[in-house]
């Protein structure tokens, strides 16, 4: 069961740092939202796991700003799909 555990720690943590270089990466998303999304999956799943303390709730507050942000972000960009005439 550990080992499930910790295949899903690293299937998680490298998909979101995956996901949080793109958003840094692309002009026009805000660039420390992706850093903040990559830096608190790292915190969350790793450093939460081994250490479990405060450290995971810290992490999550983190991972949900940065993931508003992006939605924010994403939301206020012309020509999205809700503003798409079709």
């Amino acid at each position: 069961m550990v080992l499930m555990a910790l295949a899903g720690l690293l299937l998680l943590i490298s998909s979101l740092v995956i996901f949080g270089v793109a958003t840094a990466r692309r002009p026009e998303l805000p660039r420390l939202a992706g850093i903040g999304l990559a830096v608190s999956v790292v915190l969350f799943a790793l450093i939460g796991f081994l250490l479990d303390n405060w450290v995971q709730t810290v992490a999550s507050a983190l991972m949900l700003a940065s993931s508003v942000w992006i939605v924010i972000a994403l939301s206020r960009e012309p020509g999205s799909v809700s503003d798409a005439r079709i």
